[in-house]
């Protein structure tokens, strides 16, 4: 296998303010990055990511691996990793301007299917939080791989005001069991294929709703923490991800509505009175049919509001507010042949 080489720059440049950035990491010695790469499917050298802004680097296969060892991935993490990769990837995503941005986004990663079972993506209680390894790793070797190619240092080529835990992991899988409703792989493709979204988004905000019984009421309450005044979607409509607990979906579910329905009453009632929004916030850019409506729209379409169920029973859902300038991406993963993956071991190729 050819060397593959990276220098963390947080680890090479003197300054105290990036020596201070630096995480500890694992040591991506050949032997564990071909362990990694035995996972792929595909080359080291080939190119996932032409031009990673602003060092104009390209993001390889290889350099994926040997950020996945640096972060702590497992070698079945990689298959999920990759395809996170090739999303971001997409013109859509805008991954330069969401590389170099003031805006503290992170990069969500959101997996639906069998195969995350099957290298321990949680989904359940805490999956979120800091106590899977799955989760914490892939969430933190996408960003790790942007930053390490790209040079965007915080401070530097990363405008981030504040910066935000987004931009160090923000990774679960949906959890398919607990939904009474089509989890977001069988809507895009089938119940044996695994999907990965990647949206550019703030951290989620927290839902409280314990008492109400009834589907209007709950929804009503996930609305408003949707439509802020200082939140992007304000004046740049995008992709709003609503994390729902099993408890507030079958609350939902058993008061007869579909996730349609929770789309449609999110777009209606997420807006903003339009003289609110005068004077303050950034340009907008909406859809032109936004043009004369009054309350105006946080998400461009129903279809845009991304429902899906995760964590355990409790009174807490979560939203995810967008950066706006970009469009969520889903991609299957797949083998480099194009064939969805039916099991995490079709990628397997030791050496």
């Amino acid at each position: 296998m050819q060397a593959i080489r990276i220098q963390p720059p947080a680890l090479l440049d003197p300054r105290p303010s990036l020596q201070r950035a630096a995480m500890p990491f694992i040591p991506p010695t050949r032997a564990r990055v071909e362990a990694m790469l035995a996972w792929a499917d595909r080359p080291a050298s080939e190119c996932l990511v032409p031009h990673c802004f602003p060092s104009g680097l390209p993001l390889t296969v290889g350099t994926l691996a040997v950020n996945a060892v640096m972060a702590g991935c497992r070698p079945e993490y990689f298959p999920i990793l990759l395809t996170a990769a090739l999303a971001v990837a997409e013109p859509r995503y805008r991954l330069m301007q969401a590389m170099i941005t003031s805006h503290p986004a992170g990069n969500a990663i959101i997996v639906s299917g069998p195969l995350a079972n099957e290298i321990g993506l949680a989904s359940g209680g805490g999956c979120l939080g800091p106590g899977f390894r799955a989760n914490v790793t892939i969430g933190r070797a996408l960003n790790l791989s942007l930053v390490n190619t790209g040079r965007a240092l915080p401070g530097q080529a990363d405008l981030s005001t504040l910066g935000s835990p987004a931009e160090l992991a923000f990774c679960c899988a949906e959890n398919v069991q607990a939904s009474p409703w089509p989890p977001l792989h069988v809507d895009l493709f089938d119940a044996q294929a695994t999907t990965v979204t990647v949206l550019k988004c703030e951290a989620p905000h927290n839902v409280l709703d314990h008492l109400s019984q009834r589907a209007e009421s709950l929804v009503q309450s996930i609305a408003d923490v949707a439509a802020t005044l200082g939140g992007n979607n304000a004046y740049v409509p995008a992709e709003l991800l609503v994390l729902l607990n099993p408890q507030h979906a079958h609350t939902l579910h058993a008061d007869g509505w579909s996730k349609q329905d929770v789309q449609r009453y999110i777009f209606e009632r997420a807006r903003h009175p339009r003289h609110l929004l005068h004077g303050r916030g950034i340009v907008p850019v909406r859809p032109e049919v936004f043009a004369d409506l009054d309350p105006v729209p946080v998400v461009p379409s129903p279809e845009d509001v991304l429902v899906l169920v995760a964590g355990t029973h409790g009174p807490h859902s979560m939203v995810a507010i967008p950066w706006g300038y970009s469009r969520a991406v889903t991609k299957a993963v797949t083998l480099r042949d194009g064939r969805p993956a039916r099991h995490i071991h079709d990628f397997c190729h030791p050496s």
